[in-house]
């Protein structure tokens, strides 16, 4: 399925989501927005488990279009409704009770950046490039603050902010960016071959454990726990469970795919 600016296409159990505006480094406008968002909403009423989200040609996103932003009338106004589109897209992502890959080549910029780090795991292409970006174009950070702090840590993340250098792909698997680093031409087949392994898994407990892996960022240690008690026991109730429990008794591999 193909929109103006993003394309879709669903493998098995697998959603793959395509920015498609390679003329612009697949910046981010309000179309290419807007289609982002329809195509996670479509994936959420499909049988897909696992969403791999990437970028068609050199560039994942190169973050904000800053053309489009020095050409509109009122910039204050615009620039507060590419925010709060940009940040539907990164809800979205986090909300999404399927694992999201961000399977990065090339730039990730600004915006981009967030959106990469809002990414349940990310697996980077060799040749691709981090930076926050917004302070070369005069912005105070629009998207990725909170996400960048989690990830690469407070002194860290503070200094790639205010420098807004470039951060190669080995280096963001060393500060925790990226989960993995492969070489350019094998990056989908890399996303495609952990998005099958994800596929394989229970969905209920896999959304649950996805939920709480992103509340442990904000709970405090008996908040988490109480949740953690609460998952627990109401997985105890689901066929996925006793699948999962009848197949480890019988020294078998279970089969989470007949609960689909």
């Amino acid at each position: 399925m193909t929109w103006d600016h993003v394309e879709l296409d669903i493998v098995g159990k697998v959603a793959v989501i395509s920015i498609a505006r390679e003329e612009a480094m697949n910046s981010l406008n309000l179309p290419v927005l807007a289609d982002l968002q329809d195509a996670l909403k479509h994936v959420s009423r499909s049988d897909a488990k696992v969403i791999v989200l990437t970028g068609k040609g050199k560039a994942f996103t190169a973050g904000g279009d800053v053309k489009a932003m020095t050409q509109a009338e009122d910039p204050e106004d615009f620039l507060y409704k590419l925010g709060g589109n940009i940040h539907k897209v990164v809800n979205a992502i986090r909300d999404s009770p399927r694992p999201v890959i961000g399977a990065i080549n090339g730039a990730a910029v600004g915006a981009g950046l967030g959106i990469a780090l809002a990414c349940d795991v990310k697996i980077a292409g060799r040749s691709a490039m981090f930076t926050t970006g917004f302070l070369r174009v005069g912005l105070a950070p629009g998207c990725g603050t909170r996400l960048l702090a989690l990830h690469a840590g407070a002194a860290r993340s503070m200094e790639m902010l205010l420098t807004s250098r470039n951060v190669k792909a080995d280096e963001a698997l060393e500060i925790g960016l990226v989960s993995e680093v492969v070489d350019d031409d094998a990056l989908m087949d890399r996303a495609m071959e952990v998005a099958n392994i994800l596929a394989e898994k229970p969905r209920i407990a896999m959304a649950r454990a996805k939920s709480l892996m992103q509340r442990a960022y904000v709970n405090d240690l008996d908040e988490q726990l109480a949740v953690e008690r609460k998952y627990l026991s109401v997985s105890g109730g689901t066929d996925e469970f006793r699948e999962g429990s009848n197949a480890f008794a019988e020294k078998r591999k279970p089969n989470f795919d007949k609960f689909d």
